[in-house]
């Protein structure tokens, strides 16, 4: 694969360590899948003619769930299909609503408070120690309230859609967190 020529010459030009090779790998790995699946969102929202809407979903997604944590699948292709679902509701949801101001408030009633509550959520995928949840917490209520101040905005010049499209990602990651802390209290951790 690509990404194992990439770190056998980053090791080769003693730009990493070898013993760093594994987690470089990794990274890169990472970096494959979140395009892959960027590019395939992108595809659904071309598919529907909601790329505008699909990217500001993914963006407020995508960035605080970097922070905010929760259920991660066992494989990418689980991932990826369970995305895809979320990502297709959304834009059905898109075009078979036309006024999304009575959705943005029950969106966001839940999401909110169940992130800014249950945030960060670790899994057997990222173990947060206790330096780190003060640290993700912080992360995630700042990138909250950015958010927050995003989507009002949106909602002041009347762009309920991409309103509904930020508050519908704290709906489905306040459930990720939900069944995240689920997991762990089960004792799964996956």
């Amino acid at each position: 694969m690509l990404r194992d020529k990439i770190v056998a010459y980053m090791v080769e030009a003693d730009i990493i360590k070898e013993n760093e090779r594994k987690v470089y790998c990794f990274g890169l790995q990472l970096i494959e899948e979140m395009f892959f699946s960027f590019c395939v969102f992108l595809l659904i929202g071309i598919l529907f003619g909601n790329v505008v809407e699909t990217i500001v979903f993914f963006g407020a997604f995508a960035v605080l769930r970097q922070y905010a944590g929760g259920f991660h699948a066992k494989k990418f292709i689980s991932c990826l299909a369970i995305s895809c679902c979320i990502i297709t509701t959304l834009n059905l949801l898109l075009i078979f609503f036309t006024d999304f101001t009575w959705a943005i408030i029950p969106c966001a009633a839940v999401g909110l408070p169940a992130i800014f509550v249950l945030s960060p959520v670790d899994s057997v995928y990222k173990y947060i120690n206790k330096n780190e949840v003060k640290k993700y917490r912080k992360c995630s209520t700042v990138i909250l309230l950015i958010e927050f101040v995003i989507m009002l905005l949106l909602v002041l010049t009347s762009k309920y859609s991409m309103a509904f499209c930020i508050s519908y990602a704290w709906l489905v990651l306040s459930a990720l967190l939900v069944l995240g802390r689920y997991k762990n209290r089960a004792g799964t951790r996956e």
